[in-house]
């Protein structure tokens, strides 16, 4: 057995030569190492989804709950019409924030947006966004 103390001194006298070895290793190796890294990757990848679907397969009912209860919490208690200068496009929610991850869903670049009014029911805000509508805003 090594004297550890010696191992050590052989170390650090030879730290460069050893890191230089194993780096050559490894690029001499590269096409090995990246098979059993993709290997490897690919088996977690079909285990993580077969965990997952089976969660999600037991859970279903309180998964669907939850959903709710987070997009519930996200509705305002108003009704917001906004403006998104790129598109001249007015529109009106009472959940700005999914909203706006919808435009961008469908291809919509938002970098910027404007609140224009808010209001407390609903056929206000489809009062006011029809004549926005009428003036030439898309929407």
């Amino acid at each position: 057995m090594y004297n550890k103390e010696a191992k050590k001194a052989y170390y650090l006298k030879n730290k460069e030569k050893i890191q230089a070895k194993k780096k050559a290793y490894r690029l001499a190796n590269i096409d090995m190492y990246r098979a059993k890294d993709k290997e490897r990757y690919l088996a977690d990848i079909e285990i993580n989804r077969s965990k997952a679907r089976e969660y999600h397969h037991k859970n279903k009912e309180l998964l669907s709950i939850k959903k709710k209860a987070y997009r519930e919490s996200l509705k305002d208690e108003f009704y917001t019409m906004y403006y998104i200068p790129q598109h001249h496009y007015i529109g009106i929610t009472n959940q700005p924030i999914i909203r706006l991850r919808n435009h961008s869903t469908v291809g919509r670049i938002i970098t910027d947006w404007e609140v224009i009014s808010t209001f407390k029911t609903k056929r206000e805000a489809l009062d006011a966004e029809k004549y926005m509508h009428s003036i030439g805003y898309y929407g």
